[in-house]
């Protein structure tokens, strides 16, 4: 493909939330030497799917670095889109994995994950403009496996895994805007899980009760929780 017609592919995305993004990066690949273009070109095989998913990532990494996001615990940030709360899970998980181990991490996480929707509810409760009329919890990541999806199901979160073969399927993308919005975040090469959660179902004793059932269990193999909020 040239320049031409990897522009043109690039306005074929372009929607209104996107346009602003798509703009900038057609400004880009008009300054760019024909040469240059050719180069990543070879890079990705000369495949128009493999092109369209390397635009997809870099209009997708322009939107994350500008989202508003807000720190809610030492683990988790958060993100608003209309009524729903987007949960946005660590990303570098390296170096608790190294010192914890699997089991041990996610047990971190899911602590800190119950500990967030605690403060998210404080925070409405105290009249934070912000959560008023919020609606529910969604989280979408390659974090979200087997193991973590059943321990949200068990707290009523309705979940979902698209696996690789599926995420590299663009017709099943095509059908599946959820999986279409996964790829352009992840891309195609690992299985991505997601994960809602209405709020009107956290406030029911019976959510509470299980929620600190599960927190009790956490604590007990090891989990430890920072009781202050980072500096907003």
């Amino acid at each position: 493909m040239n320049k031409k017609q990897i522009k043109a592919l690039l306005m074929e995305m372009r929607s209104v939330e996107n346009g602003e993004r798509v703009d900038y990066l057609l400004g880009i690949i008009d300054e760019m030497e024909e040469e240059k273009i050719q180069k990543i070109v070879i890079q990705l095989g000369n495949h128009p799917e493999k092109i369209r998913q390397f635009l997809a990532r870099k209009i997708e990494e322009g939107n994350r670095k500008t989202e508003e996001k807000y720190p809610i615990n030492a683990m988790f940030t958060y993100g608003i889109t209309g009524d729903c709360i987007h949960f946005h899970l660590p990303e570098d998980l390296h170096e608790l994995l190294r010192q914890k181990g699997s089991f041990a991490t996610m047990d971190q996480i899911n602590l800190y994950l119950l500990d967030a929707i605690e403060r998210i509810q404080n925070l409405r409760a105290q009249g934070d403009y912000r959560l008023q009329d919020k609606r529910s919890f969604y989280m979408i990541s390659p974090i979200l496996i087997r193991r973590e999806l059943k321990f949200l199901e068990s707290l009523d979160f309705q979940t979902r895994y698209y696996f690789r073969h599926q995420l590299q399927d663009e017709t099943f993308r095509e059908k599946n805007p959820e999986a279409k919005f996964a790829t352009q975040i992840f891309g195609t090469e690992k299985g991505v899980g997601t994960a809602s959660l209405l709020w009107e179902r956290t406030l029911t004793p019976e959510w509470q009760a299980k929620k600190e059932e599960k927190k009790q269990e956490f604590l007990k193999r090891g989990a430890t929780l920072e009781e202050k909020a980072p500096e907003k």
